[in-house]
């Protein structure tokens, strides 16, 4: 049987205010992608509001999938989804302007797509998620409240109602051994300007990339997201693993690459992208396999009370080896 596609509508994870909500997803099919889609309404009283740069798709926290109840495959925010969507389809999801002026029941909405398959390489095929045999296979949810939405006069505004949807792009019809595309989250706080800031990373898969994100949160108390993504924190970016050095450029310099390699016209602020499959060939990944360790290396400067750096490396978990028999 030749491959065939289904794309779904699954269901949604409905809004409660610093709530975490799970629902189940099919486990029969190869899964290409989820799509996204947040929708609701607000409503804004007495004075307008200051909404976040990334709003409303920073009403969503974090998006986690888990599989068979252990294996964190994605955790992920949509702010960032948003961002990663950007640089590897070249162009910004769609999605609506907050809502900030005196009205009821304004609506807003916005939209975004989880890969599992690896974007932009010669064979996304190749790192479909084979959901059979799972015993369960779950998504979870994580909500903020209005102070995620807005970052001034929060109070003069309600969410009255807001979704978030899951649609799916399944196939089935093909057989392989398929590598996992995995995205997890590291974040760090900085709390002072440093030119060795470091950060451990993962070793024991290959690396596509690292997608890095700089956050300036003013002077909102410590750890209030979403914050202000900002180009004004990291000077220079260093990868390495004892005396051998990955990758070492100018956080300027490394945005100015990246917006012409991805032909990104607008460039999300406060986005640096470490990409080591420029040609999309999964083998020229960045083998961690038999590092004893990976070191990022930051030089940042800390122009507010709060700033975080949030690092989210891409990861591909090769599938074993067939067995001889």
């Amino acid at each position: 049987m030749p491959k065939q596609n289904r794309f779904r509508r699954i269901g949604q994870v409905d809004f409660t205010a610093n709530g975490v909500k799970p629902i189940d997803l099919p486990r029969a099919l190869l899964y290409h992608y989820l799509s996204l889609r947040l929708s609701g309404n607000v409503t804004i009283v007495t004075a307008p509001t200051t909404a976040w740069a990334d709003a409303p798709w920073s009403l969503v926290r974090r998006v986690e999938i888990i599989a068979d109840g252990k294996d964190t495959i994605k955790s992920i925010d949509l702010e960032t989804l948003k961002a990663h969507n950007t640089i590897f389809y070249g162009t910004a999801p769609k999605g609506s302007a907050i809502p900030t002026a005196v009205g009821a029941a304004q609506a807003f909405n916005a939209q975004a797509i989880l890969p599992f398959e690896m974007p932009r390489s010669v064979r996304p095929i190749d790192s479909l998620f084979d959901s059979k045999g799972l015993s369960t296979f779950t998504a979870n949810v994580t909500w903020g409240d209005v102070t995620s939405l807005y970052s001034a006069a929060s109070a003069n505004a309600t969410i009255n109602s807001a979704a978030l949807e899951f649609h799916t792009f399944e196939a089935f019809g093909i057989s392989s051994r398929f590598a996992v595309h995995k995205q997890l989250l590291i974040s760090k706080d900085v709390t002072a300007v440093d030119p060795n800031f470091q950060v451990l990373l993962p070793v024991g898969n290959l690396f596509r990339g690292i997608l890095i994100r700089a956050i300036n949160y003013g002077a909102a108390p410590a750890n209030v997201d979403p914050g202000t993504p900002s180009d004004a924190i990291i000077n220079n970016i260093q990868l390495k693993s004892g005396t051998e050095v990955y990758f070492n450029k100018k956080g300027p310099d490394t945005q100015d690459d990246n917006k012409r390699l991805y032909s990104v016209e607008t460039w999300p602020a406060g986005c640096y992208m470490i990409d080591f499959t420029q040609d999309g060939m999964q083998t020229e990944s960045l083998d961690a396999r038999a590092l004893s360790s990976l070191e990022l290396i930051l030089d940042v400067s800390n122009p507010a009370t709060t700033n975080k750096i949030k690092i989210y490396p891409i990861e591909l978990i090769q599938p074993p080896e067939p067995v001889n028999k």
